[in-house]
């Protein structure tokens, strides 16, 4: 299987009290926020298969970032398997994070495009 072939989250934020429980997995139920980065291959998965995943596990903030044309997503509020609320966004601009983290800024000035 080649490497563009699968999904895998590439960051997911939680609350510091998660860093004292044992074992390496972190249950869906505290993550605040998950960020993707699409692959330039296979972002059909990034753009659907997990962000419904993402919304029915009731994770509050799915960030999708596709350096293929600059775009990203800011999906929030997640109800029955579906996030509620998208803001889109292009790199460049300051996107201001939702609750869970309210007043978290990302400035994505120095995000680049795939070459």
């Amino acid at each position: 299987m080649d490497a563009d072939d699968y999904c895998s989250p590439n960051l997911v934020v939680a609350p510091a009290e998660v860093e004292d429980e044992d074992g390496w997995l972190l249950d869906a139920d505290t993550a605040d926020l998950t960020v993707e980065v699409t692959s330039p291959g296979n972002a059909t998965c990034d753009l659907t298969d997990e962000l419904g995943e993402y919304a029915a596990w009731q994770i509050p903030i799915y960030l999708l970032v596709d350096p293929r044309k600059g775009d990203i997503f800011l999906h929030f509020d997640p109800v029955d398997g579906k996030y509620r609320t998208t803001h889109e966004a292009r790199f460049g601009e300051v996107l201001e994070l939702p609750s869970p983290l309210d007043g978290a800024r990302i400035d994505t000035s120095g995000f680049r495009l795939y070459g």
